[in-house]
């Protein structure tokens, strides 16, 4: 799941260059090559740019996993399936399945975004997997496509 994530890997790559940057500028300060002002300039600025968004993603991640562990699972209905034309991840465009699904009393909306190309035989109307926290049914998630197949219409009626 996480390999996916044009955010994540980017993040990982600004990583590593910082990291290289830290151990080249340690030595360049050590052996006096280099100032300890250049060295710190260069790793602050590349650290200050990567850690916020790894911490935005790997939250939602942690948030995803929770939800996977804990959740309530419900059936859902697909509202609307597109393809995310904006972005682009190895030549290919993510997919945005919208759904709706009861709660409780409550009607509730979400989306799940994926690289996974199975998904694209859903149509609107399709029923599907949701799973979602009871505390706060908010935060909710689609069941990952890979681990069942839809849900069919014989299965809700038995």
């Amino acid at each position: 799941m996480m390999t996916s994530d044009a955010w994540l890997v980017g993040v990982g790559i600004v990583m590593l260059i910082t990291t290289m940057f830290f151990c080249v500028g340690i030595g360049a300060v050590a052996w006096g090559g280099g100032t300890l002002e250049t060295w710190l300039l260069g790793d602050l600025a590349l650290a200050t740019a990567a850690l916020p968004v790894f911490i935005w993603r790997w939250g939602r991640y942690r948030r995803i996993v929770r939800i996977l562990i804990n959740g309530v699972t419900a059936i859902g209905e697909v509202a609307r399936i597109e393809q995310n034309r904006t972005v682009r991840v190895n030549g290919r465009y993510p997919w945005v399945v919208r759904y709706k699904f009861e709660a409780g009393s409550d009607v509730q909306e979400g989306e799940y975004q994926t690289l996974d190309e199975r998904i694209g035989v859903l149509r609107r109307g399709y029923k599907v997997h949701v799973v979602y926290l009871e505390e706060n049914k908010k935060l909710n998630s689609l069941w990952p496509f890979w681990r069942g197949d839809l849900v069919r219409e014989r299965e809700l009626a038995g």
